[in-house]
């Protein structure tokens, strides 16, 4: 009896600990995706600025940031770790593109 319950509880930690990297791998992948599409983004705004490009680029961030922090609470502590190191590098990414579109308004409304 013994040995079935530890092997039943082992099995079932095993399982658990599987879903928790599956879904941990898939938000990275999701997070690559948003960092390609805000980098489509950024090259169709120099080639092409509009408003409608800002906006996308405002939805993906969100999504962007959003994705990271869902690494941050499933993952482990190396997770959180390069996931806090990329959001910092993301917030300043962020940062100079957002400058860049107020460089462009010239005294026009321009929202972020």
């Amino acid at each position: 009896m013994g040995f079935a319950l530890w092997a039943a509880v082992t099995t079932r930690d095993a399982v658990g600990h599987a879903r928790t990297a599956m879904y941990v791998s898939d938000q990275y992948q999701q997070a690559r995706y948003w960092i390609a599409a805000e980098r489509s983004l950024e090259r169709t705004d120099r080639r092409d600025p509009a408003p409608a490009v800002y906006a996308g680029y405002h939805a993906i961030d969100g999504a962007l940031v959003s994705t990271l922090r869902a690494i941050s609470r499933a993952g482990d502590v190396d997770d959180r770790t390069l996931v806090d190191e990329t959001l910092r590098a993301h917030m300043a990414y962020a940062f100079f593109y957002k400058l860049r579109i107020l460089s462009r308004c010239q005294g026009h409304f321009c929202s972020f």
